[in-house]
């Protein structure tokens, strides 16, 4: 308790002094410039683990299609490198486009075929208004169904998107008909 009473009364004016208008308006900017350097903080922290988050994720679709790919024309690393560029070309997920690469070196397609089909399956889902995934089973299924190669995705993809502009049908429909 033995403090001077000066001392005690220069702390009461200078906490009487931050309830002034001019107190009040210094006390909060530095709560601001506080909070403001918080928000920093905290966002560059969130971007970092998101990146962080994102890589592994990537990581992990790269070893699945490891796993898959049988290496014909191409390691496995290329593959990926090369759906990472379809992805970014087409406007689609690298998740997305690496989950439907994946699918299609189950039936031992070489890289350039595998990268061939994905191509397609970004397009079509974009064209068709679906996953990639989903357009890639139905591709898939119409490419079993017609013995076709996956050189002649392409093709026939542009033609369901021709007879869609003719008739009253989108190509999304015109894919699940030719699944069933």
């Amino acid at each position: 308790r033995g403090g001077s009473g000066v001392g005690r009364i220069g702390s009461m004016e200078h906490a009487i002094h931050g309830l002034t208008p001019a107190g009040f308006l210094k006390n909060s900017l530095t709560a601001i410039g506080w909070m403001g350097a918080y928000s920093a903080v905290s966002k560059v922290t969130e971007g970092i683990e998101y990146s962080v988050h994102r890589m592994m994720a990537l990581e992990k679709q790269t070893a699945v299609l490891k796993q898959t790919f049988r290496g014909v024309g191409g390691t496995a690393g290329q593959l990926a490198d090369d759906v990472l560029k379809l992805a970014a070309a087409e406007g689609r997920g690298t998740e997305e486009a690496m989950k439907a690469a994946t699918h299609w070196t189950r039936p031992g397609l070489s890289r350039t075929q595998v990268a061939e089909a994905t191509r397609v399956s970004l397009i079509a889902a974009n064209v068709a208004e679906m996953s990639a995934d989903e357009a890639t089973e139905k591709l898939s299924s119409v490419m079993v169904t017609y013995n076709l190669n996956a050189s002649e995705l392409s093709n026939t993809l542009g033609m369901l998107s021709r007879t869609s502009q003719t008739y009253r049908a989108t190509v999304g429909e015109l894919l699940n008909g030719l699944d069933r």
